[in-house]
Parts: structure tokens; C-alpha cells; sequence
């Protein structure tokens, strides 16, 4: 479950700064006593101006301030994500490559691309999960169906609704919709977002899903309307908004960022690496400028993220295992 990430007062930061994996550090080796001691690189492994991209940089400076030591963000993108995240996934696992990267890169695209040479838990340390975002269902403004029932309910009449969406993720949640709601939702691919939005807004597809935060300017505009959200629990931004599981039970999911590093790292060096990102995340200043973006700072331990990492890869293969999809 996405638990949000709650102020910690100043007697709970020395806490989390002295004591679990960073307890550890008192007794830790030689190399890690040095540690870092050179330039650490944080890996975005898309494009500049994205959100992985927007993340690091605001992640950053406060990584330098807690290390003690210069931390340089490179945008290596490439493969849905897969170039940047597999070359860190095979860096010395020294704690001078870092990795800010994708549930898609961890979770799923293991399981439908076979470019994806790589297996999430065996060749990655997580350190933590840092921020999730919900999925969205909406149409425009002046669609006919109110609601993701009559949505369904409208779409069997007569000869469907199209669906545009752009990513896996989002492919994957309108299939399984379509399959066990027996909605008649015909998807049409796009290549970004953007694109998808342009064309919902223009009226040329029906329905899309897309995240929170790329529907929200326009939902509160009042040019698109959102039926339904992906999370366990209502969005705290649209209360009023059903989840999915409202309609088809079970249906429960989303987007997250997570810090990994290669495998094999030391115990102590990941310690060190994750006091530092908690005391990032605790920073309300850094934490106000990452809710403001629609994401939720959870801020998970290494073994959560782990544990969350798994269970998505669990939960994608079932999910696939009842949809039959191409992916290219």
C-alpha cells in the first residue's frame, strides 16, 4: 500500500540519521570509512525535462549537502528507460553510480520486452522507493458518460469508444478494463502524452489514461473530466473521483521513482547512500516542491522497496497473464 511520507520532527531525523543501516557505518570497513570520496553520478535514464529528469535535479543538491561530496546528474535515456538503468545495473558497485529510475524499468518491462536482459531484484540494490503517482481515466469535459460504469455501460451500444494512451502501464490497465468489464474500448498507441492529450482535447479518440499529474492542468481547467484513479484509496486531489477497484475490484496500481544501485553493493555504502536520501526527503522544502507535482513522497526502507519491487512483478505477470498484447 502507498503510505505518504509524514514531517519527521527533529528528534525522529537524528533517528533515522543514526540508526538503522546507517548503525552499521560505526562498525563498517575500511573503504566505506573513505566513503565517497570522489564525484558520485546520479542516473536519469531519460530524457531531459521529464519527470525522472525534474526529480534528480531536485533530489541533488540536497544528496550533495547530506554526502558531503559533488553529485552529478547524466541523463543516459535510451529503451523506454532500459539503457541508462542496465548501465548502472553493471557499474562496480562502489557507491559512485546511482540510479533514479522507473517502475516500468523494474517492474514490467522485464516481462514483455525482450531487449530487457536483466532481472530487477538479482542485479540492482534498492535503496528506496521515493515517490508514487496514480493513473487516471478521463475523457473531455463534454463526453457523454459521467462515470466509468456508464463509460462500460456506453461503450457496448454501439461501436466503441477509442482509447489512446502512450506507455505499458497504461496499455495494459485499458486492457484488462476492456476484458473483465466487457467494456468496447478500441486502443490506439501514442508515443507520448502529450500527443494523447492533444488528440483527446481535439476530439479525435474518446478515453485515455495517462498520471495524475499530466491530466491534472487540464481537469482543472475543466477541459477533460476524470472518471476513475488507479490507487487503493481516493486521491487526496480528486476525493470526489472513484478508483477503478469501485468498479472492477482488484484493479489497483500506479507509477513510482525508486534510487537503486549496481548489485552486490556493500551494506555499509548502501547505509550511508540511504541516511543521505532520507534526509533529502524529510526536507519540507523538497518534499513541498515534489507534492506540488501531484507525486506522493513515501520514502520506503531498502527492504520495502525490494518487497514492492516484487510484488509489482507479481502483480504485472497476473496482470498480463489475463490480456493478450503486443508490445513494440
Amino acid at each position: 500500500m502507498n503510505r505518504p511520507c509524514r514531517a519527521l520532527s527533529r528528534r525522529a531525523v537524528v533517528a533515522v540519521l543514526t540508526g538503522g543501516l546507517a548503525a552499521g557505518i560505526v562498525s563498517a570497513p575500511a573503504h566505506a570509512q573513505s566513503y565517497p570520496s570522489q564525484t558520485i553520478t546520479l542516473v536519469a535514464p531519460y530524457a531531459p525535462g521529464g519527470v525522472v529528469d525534474m526529480v534528480a535535479r531536485l533530489l541533488q543538491p540536497g544528496l550533495e549537502e547530506a554526502l558531503g561530496q559533488t553529485v552529478v546528474v547524466e541523463n543516459r535515456p535510451g529503451a523506454g528507460g532500459m539503457v541508462g538503468s542496465t548501465s548502472v545495473f553493471r557499474a562496480a558497485p562502489d557507491g559512485y553510480t546511482i540510479l533514479l529510475t522507473t517502475n516500468a524499468v523494474m517492474s514490467l518491462n522485464p516481462l514483455i520486452f525482450e531487449e530487457a536482459s536483466y532481472d530487477p531484484l538479482a542485479d540492482s540494490t534498492p535503496v528506496s522507493i521515493v515517490t508514487t503517482q496514480d493513473l487516471g481515466i478521463a475523457v473531455r469535459s463534454d463526453f457523454e458518460a459521467q462515470t466509468l460504469d456508464e463509460l462500460v455501460t456506453l461503450s457496448g451500444q454501439g461501436d466503441g469508444f477509442t482509447f489512446g494512451a502512450a506507455g505499458a502501464p497504461q496499455q495494459i490497465v485499458g486492457a484488462v478494463l476492456t476484458k473483465d468489464t466487457g467494456a468496447n474500448l478500441i486502443y490506439i498507441p501514442y508515443n507520448s502524452v502529450g500527443d494523447t492529450l492533444n488528440d483527446l482535447l481535439g476530439g479525435h479518440i474518446d478515453v485515455t489514461i495517462a498520471t495524475l499529474p499530466s491530466l491534472m492542468p487540464h481537469v482543472q481547467s475543466g477541459a477533460l473530466r476524470l472518471l476513475a484513479t488507479s490507487g487503493a484509496e481516493r486521491s487526496p486531489q480528486f476525493p470526489d473521483t472513484p478508483t477503478i477497484s469501485e468498479t472492477l475490484e482488484g484493479m489497483t496500481t500506479g507509477t513510482w521513482l525508486a534510487v537503486v544501485m549496481p548489485p552486490n553493493t556493500p551494506d555499509d555504502i548502501l547505509g550511508t547512500v540511504y541516511t543521505a536520501l532520507m534526509q533529502v526527503l524529510h526536507n519540507d522544502e523538497v518534499r513541498g516542491r515534489l507534492e506540488a507535482t501531484n507525486q506522493t513522497v513515501v520514502a520506503t526502507s531498502p527492504e520495502e522497496a525490494r518487497a514492492r519491487i516484487a510484488g509489482d512483478l507479481a502483480q504485472w505477470r497476473s496482470f498480463l497473464d489475463r490480456v493478450d498484447l503486443d508490445f513494440e
